[in-house]
């Protein structure tokens, strides 16, 4: 065998092993095409989310820079949303999305707003949206 075959199955061994795990899920991910946008907290540089058409996510979250995708379940009431963190961890939430008076659209999330159980992995999905519980975004162009 040549060193360039070599060299070839080496290369498509190594992507087949170690190629993007996230993009794995690009496929099966069910997301709300609703939350797709740029969703801003009353202070941006606590509270930002960019929900991409592929689901991706970025943004901060309670000031913690964060990465990853969403997927969501619209057949649940009240809707669920899981923030699937780069940091191998699930934030999982529930969430409305509503119009304000000059028609421009309002995410309610509700989730678990301790930083250290988002950290560890250890949030419990709200059942209802409290004032303790609740992030209010605007959608922003």
């Amino acid at each position: 065998m040549s060193s360039s075959a070599v060299l070839i199955s080496l290369l498509v061994a190594s992507v087949l092993f170690f190629g993007d795990s996230e993009g794995s899920y690009i496929v099966g991910r069910n997301c709300d095409q609703e939350l797709v946008g740029r969703w801003v907290g009353i202070v941006p540089t606590l509270n930002t989310l960019v929900i991409n058409a592929d689901a991706t996510l970025d943004g901060t979250l309670l000031g913690l820079v964060i990465h990853g995708f969403v997927t969501t379940d619209v057949t649940v009431q009240p809707l669920w949303v899981d923030l699937h963190l780069d940091i191998n961890t699930v934030v999982p939430c529930i969430y409305s999305i509503t119009n304000d008076l000059n028609g421009g659209k309002i995410l309610t999330l509700a989730l678990d707003l301790n930083l250290v159980s988002i950290l560890s992995g250890s949030c419990v999905r709200p059942k209802t949206f409290t004032s303790s519980n609740t992030l209010v975004l605007t959608a922003v162009l």
